[in-house]
């Protein structure tokens, strides 16, 4: 073997090695990026699976919450419903009252009326020297109620009322000429000035004050 031949020789033998270095090296690099990738992808895939569980458990929990605010709703909708027909109920059996009965109910209701009125027309006066009667007071009724009662329901209140500003406004008092378009119950018109005592506005001034006491009833809290 010539010189020339022992370089080429030796500078391939180098070249081999170098190049079975690098190879080998290359794959110690590429095992150690094989591994960094395998476990990044690893935790990308545990990253997403427990995303996705918490997101199902979110949906689970919403759907849930969702259901259990449905029914929550579902049951007050109820529940307010019923208060609603207890009112209606009421109402219904007061303006389908026996005769008698309904006639002592408008007199009761007038007479709270001209008592509300006299009441405020001596404050006015006591207070300011203002003197604000009327020269006419007129009761208002349905025509229902007007055809049945209005001829007794003014004899009746003059058995009632009390006190000189009482009377004097009963005496003044007519059964208005027109009906009015109420649900039961009766109007005290001072000139411009009304009384309204229909079952409507009675109801809705009792209503507030006696709501939570009717769904008390209606829907009593179970014991233990």
């Amino acid at each position: 073997m010539t010189g020339l031949s022992k370089i080429t020789d030796k500078i391939l033998e180098e070249a081999r090695q170098d190049a079975a270095a690098r190879l080998s090296q290359a794959d110690r690099e590429c095992s150690a990026i094989s591994a960094e990738y395998a476990g990044k992808a690893d935790k990308i895939r545990n990253d997403i699976f427990e995303r996705a569980r918490n997101e199902a458990a979110g949906i689970v929990s919403r759907a849930k919450s969702t259901e259990n605010m449905e029914k929550r709703n579902t049951q007050l909708a109820a529940k307010s419903r019923m208060i609603e027909l207890a009112y209606e109920t009421a109402k219904k059996q007061i303006a389908d009252l026996p005769e008698e009965r309904m006639l002592s109910f408008l007199v009761m209701l007038l007479c709270a009326a001209v008592a509300q009125r006299a009441e405020a027309e001596e404050t006015s006066l006591r207070l300011y020297g203002t003197d604000e009667s009327a020269e006419v007071y007129e009761v208002i009724l349905n025509s229902r109620d007007a055809q049945r009662y209005g001829a007794r329901l003014l004899p009746e209140l003059a058995k009632k009322v009390q006190g000189a500003a009482q009377k004097t406004i009963a005496a003044k008092l007519k059964l208005f000429a027109r009906t009015v378009d109420i649900d039961g119950g009766l109007i005290l018109r001072c000139d411009d000035v009304e009384i309204n005592c229909s079952l409507s506005s009675i109801f809705n001034t009792v209503r507030p004050k006696t709501e939570r006491k009717v769904g008390e009833i209606l829907f009593p809290e179970k014991k233990g």
